[in-house]
């Protein structure tokens, strides 16, 4: 069964009915159900972050909303492991010339090993390490 990776931007664009993407999200969802959807603590960190500072609502709904996906036998979570990490950081190192962060980094490498080549994102990152970015 193919699976698709989920970025941030996407988790985002789903959880945000103004967003620009929100549709698009909504579509892209609709298109992969029955499909496994993969992602990361650490993107799921970076989209707790970004809430963070939005009001109390949007933490609650923040929180609510990963403990929900965490349930769901169609999302499968991956967790930094050590080796992980430490790949996710030869990648970080070895491209100075790029703006990747290190949760790009580790969702590049996690892509490579699960051998997935759609990433619902709207991230050009993705795009430059050779993923088709489904929101774009």
């Amino acid at each position: 069964m193919p699976q698709v990776f989920a970025d941030t931007s996407y988790w985002i664009a789903l959880n945000s009915p103004n967003d620009d993407l929100h549709i698009r999200a909504i579509e892209e969802t609709v298109r992969w159900g029955g499909n496994v959807i993969l992602t990361s603590e650490a993107v799921l960190v970076e989209f707790l972050d970004g809430c963070a500072t939005r009001g109390e609502q949007t933490r609650k709904m923040a929180a609510a909303f990963v403990l929900g996906i965490r349930a769901l036998d169609e999302v499968k979570i991956v967790t930094l492991s050590s080796e992980l990490f430490q790949t996710s950081l030869a990648l970080y190192e070895s491209r100075p010339d790029k703006k990747w962060s290190m949760t790009d980094c580790s969702s590049i490498m996690l892509c490579q090993q699960e051998k997935v080549s759609d990433v619902l994102t709207y991230d050009i990152h993705f795009v430059q390490a050779g993923f088709n970015a489904l929101l774009r």
